[in-house]
């Protein structure tokens, strides 16, 4: 009896054990790599730089203020302070809100960016795959550790970067 139930369960996992043709590929090393990708991340830096300098006199002008209203408190009756600190408030707020959609703009940019970038990407394995009759790609985060030989990375940035992508920074 024990060898007729050693036999199906060889019988069953020589069945379902199949050889298959895996390639894996390091996302973030592939958009990492991508020369237009890296070309949209430096003219947004310079973009962030501007708008950055600009956010950082703003922020100067609001710290001094605060200093000076901070300093006059016994200059002016409580009427006239509050009126001070509430007109501070709302230019201070009014920064914030400037800083959060700045922040929101660059934000969008990666993002619709990225999209485009991963999009390419799908295209360029979806062939690659058709081309070397691969079953499965694994990404770096859906496997532990692997063989450098099943990685393609390299060949699909050497792919990526012969496309043209149209990265673009939108405008604000």
């Amino acid at each position: 009896m024990k060898l007729v139930i050693i036999f199906f369960i060889l019988i069953l996992f020589s069945i379902s054990i199949k050889a298959e043709n895996i390639a894996t590929i390091r996302l973030s090393y592939i958009i990492e790599n991508s020369y237009e990708f890296k070309n949209f991340l430096n003219n947004l830096d310079k973009i962030k730089l501007k708008y950055f300098s600009e956010l950082k006199d703003q922020e100067k002008i609001l710290e001094k203020r605060k200093k000076e209203i901070e300093g006059s408190i016994m200059l002016f009756n409580d009427e006239e302070y509050n009126k001070l600190v509430k007109n501070f408030d709302n230019d201070a707020n009014s920064y914030l809100i400037k800083v959060e959609k700045y922040e929101n703009y660059i934000n969008k940019n990666i993002e619709i960016n990225e999209k485009k970038i991963l999009e390419s990407i799908s295209l360029i394995l979806k062939e690659y795959s058709n081309k070397n009759d691969l079953d499965l790609i694994l990404n770096e985060d859906q496997y532990f550790i692997s063989s450098n030989s099943l990685d393609i990375s390299d060949i699909i940035i050497e792919e990526l970067n012969n496309k043209k992508l149209d990265l673009k920074i939108i405008e604000k």
